[in-house]
């Protein structure tokens, strides 16, 4: 009898960890739209690659703008890369 008890308390103390694990990891994880300003920054600094990750981050994580094809297109034009570049403003077109 003194067991189940035991587990009982296990289970919960487990799942309580596990709470205090994901509430720690949400909010040290930044959102995409956190993701999307620190791509701006980055655009801002002429970081064209640290700035097309961040938008690319924020395209994944859910963020659904026009500027998420805008920029990464103007970025990919920057960096000589042109064919890129026209299929972000394909998709901005496409999008509108």
């Amino acid at each position: 009898m003194i067991r189940l008890p035991l587990v009982v308390w296990f289970l919960v103390w487990t799942l309580s960890c596990l709470g205090i694990v994901q509430a720690a990891e949400t909010r040290e994880s930044p959102s995409a739209q956190e993701i999307f300003q620190q791509g701006v920054a980055a655009y801002r600094d002429d970081d064209n690659e640290q700035a097309l990750k961040a938008f690319v981050k924020a395209r994944e994580r859910g963020l659904d703008k026009a500027a998420l094809h805008y920029n990464p297109g103007v970025i990919l034009y920057r960096m000589g890369r042109h064919e890129q570049a026209a299929g972000g403003f394909e998709r901005l077109i496409e999008q509108s």
